[in-house]
Parts: C-alpha cells; structure tokens; sequence
C-alpha cells in the first residue's frame, strides 16, 4: 500500500493545540492500530509536524486528515500531502 507523507504547519498566533492535543494523539492511536499511520510527530521547532500515512489513494490519505481533530478544529495552518516512495534506507524502521 503506499506511503503518503503529510507535511503540517501550525498557526503563528491563536495556538489551540493544548486543548485539542489528546484528541488528536488518541485519533492517531485509532490509526495506528488500523495500520494506516506509519509514523507522525512534531518538527524540532514544533512549528509544524510530519505525518507518515499508509493509505491505498491521496484521497483516503486526505480523508485521515480531514478526521483529525487537529485539522477539523482549525490547529493546522497548512497541510502538503505528498505520495512518498522509499528508493534508500528501511521504511519499515518508521513503524
């Protein structure tokens, strides 16, 4: 199945991450188990976050975004999706 990576960006200002936080991580959890999250977590400067989907189209891959708390309740400024193939290393080391 492939991979999509989902590249996030997080407001500058008005930051409701804290509240919606275990939302979130419990949604991911639900992913998790369902097999369709390989990896997610936020950058080093936690201006944004990277998440790792395993989906069978861009648009499932959309649609576990659009379920997220994150995005439904408007923490993520901006989101790049992007269908990602591994040629070097060991994808499966992510999950």
């Amino acid at each position: 199945m492939p991979l999509f990576t989902l590249a996030l960006r997080f407001p500058t200002s008005g930051d409701s991450r804290p509240e919606v936080r275990s939302r979130h991580r419990e949604y991911l959890d639900v992913l998790k188990n369902e097999g369709k999250l390989v990896a997610a977590g936020p950058w080093g400067n936690d201006h944004g976050a990277m998440i790792v989907y395993q989906a069978r189209d861009a648009d499932e891959a959309r649609k576990l975004l659009d379920n997220d708390p994150y995005a439904a309740e408007g923490v993520v400024a901006d989101a790049e999706l992007h269908e990602w193939q591994p040629v070097v290393g060991d994808a499966s080391v992510l999950g």
